[in-house]
């Protein structure tokens, strides 16, 4: 784990260097669930990489997701990280961003049909954003405002697929559903965003 968190925090701007921290926050995602690791060993190291990333935009799409799935999957295993997560990483507003930009990158009026079968880039990486999101709104605490605006991203998700990709649209009411049973979720915010 070490390893992979050294070459993750590389902030060089080449391909290479690029594909590299990319792949190591991948392979740490995959590896948070089954490993038992104390956050000391961690929590710095992606605090880091996460905040360079809000400031440079370094990294690619699939490695931002990837590191935040890291720290949400883990939320549920070493707990005590909310505040972390919500206030200081501002976990709402980033994922809303990545939404808003990704969902704009995608021709929701095209089938994955019409498009050979295959789903694009954006969209597998919209699915795993989908997923960290269920995980998030199935056991945080703390609420924030910036969570409002990632609700709002949600229904814009669902509103854009709807039509053509009823997976998405599923995925987003479940997701949608995880928020409204989190006692911690403020009714208002959901009436809100209608």
């Amino acid at each position: 784990m070490s390893c992979l968190l050294k070459a993750a925090l590389k902030q060089e701007e080449n391909d290479e260097a690029q594909k590299e921290v990319e792949m190591a926050l991948l392979a740490l995602c995959h590896i948070c669930v089954y490993n038992n690791v104390p956050k000391k060993l961690y929590l710095s190291e992606l605090k880091e990489i996460i905040k360079y990333h809000q400031e440079h935009y370094n990294l690619t799409r699939l490695a931002y997701q990837s590191a935040w799935q890291f720290l949400i999957f883990r939320m549920n295993i070493d707990g005590n990280m909310e505040e972390v997560i919500a206030n200081e990483l501002h976990f709402g507003r980033e994922a809303a961003r990545e939404l808003e930009e990704l969902t704009r990158c995608v021709d929701w009026k095209r089938n994955t049909e019409e498009n050979g079968g295959k789903e694009s880039k954006e969209m597998l990486i919209i699915w795993r954003w989908i997923n960290t999101l269920e995980e998030y709104f199935n056991s945080f605490k703390l609420w924030n405002a910036e969570l409002v605006g990632l609700l709002g991203c949600i229904l814009k998700l669902f509103l854009a697929a709807k039509d053509n990709y009823p997976d998405f649209r599923d995925e987003c009411l479940i997701t949608f559903g995880r928020a409204a049973e989190n006692t911690s979720v403020e009714i208002d915010a959901l009436v809100k965003e209608d």
